[in-house]
């Protein structure tokens, strides 16, 4: 029986950083996971995601050397579970589209507040590594409007490779164009960010953070497996 070939998929890992002193950091990590099944990823990926569980010290301030012992306390990364697990496919190449949210139905005004204009994004801000290779753009797209005049939005994550923010930020701006149809309408870029190291299994590529969250509203973005929707419908496998 031949083996199947390994895929690519998306898993958002829900990892919590705890303090010894009180409080918390909830943080939704975006990491490649490659896999031959759906079931493969879903195992592979709690994997990863335990394998982020450690525990270090902190303080107030960015340099070790000066923190006052009194504030030292320890932080406790405890892995928590998916929020969602996608099918990317077999490449990871320029342009390959490798997570969209669900469509909203919005106003013009509304769309616009997502685009983010060039000389405020963050990623002309941050560090880059100077051997980046790859960011994630995110991509404002509309597919038509609903009987009330609502625009239906497909917000996506692409991947850009360049060598630089200011290229990757024009490169998401062409493929963007590139996509407008009689029905398909680009807005713009929500954000940039690089990638910090190369594309492979386990390695993350975007993340969003919360702080002091719940455990209440943790376990609500926590996702069984006969939930998500790579599950629930046997084409995304």
């Amino acid at each position: 029986m031949a083996t199947a070939s390994p895929q690519w998929y998306l898993a958002q890992l829900i990892e919590e950083e705890k303090y010894e002193h009180g409080g918390n950091l909830l943080d939704v990590n975006f990491v490649l996971i490659s896999a031959t099944s759906a079931d493969n990823a879903y195992n592979l990926a709690h994997e990863v995601g335990h394998d982020h569980e450690t525990s270090f010290l902190v303080a107030s301030g960015d340099d070790p050397r000066k923190w006052d012992e009194a504030e030292k306390q320890l932080a406790t990364i405890v892995f928590r579970g998916l929020r969602n697990l996608s099918l990317i496919g077999p490449d990871l190449k320029h342009g390959t589209e490798i997570y969209h949210e669900k469509p909203r139905q919005l106003a013009e005004n509304e769309i616009w507040k997502l685009v983010t204009p060039k000389n405020e994004q963050t990623v002309f801000k941050a560090w880059i590594p100077e051997d980046a290779e790859w960011y994630i753009a995110e991509i404002i797209k509309s597919v038509g409007q609903n009987e009330d005049g609502l625009f239906i939005v497909h917000p996506c994550m692409i991947l850009i490779e360049a060598a630089l923010p200011d290229e990757a930020f024009e490169q998401a701006m062409e493929f963007g164009k590139s996509l407008h149809t009689d029905t398909t309408r680009f807005w713009g870029i929500r954000m940039v960010y690089v990638v910090h190291d190369p594309l492979e299994h386990g390695e993350e590529v975007a993340f969003e953070r919360t702080e002091d969250v719940s455990e209440a509203e943790i376990q609500q973005m926590i996702c069984p497996k006969e939930h998500l929707a790579i599950f629930e419908n046997p084409d995304f496998r």
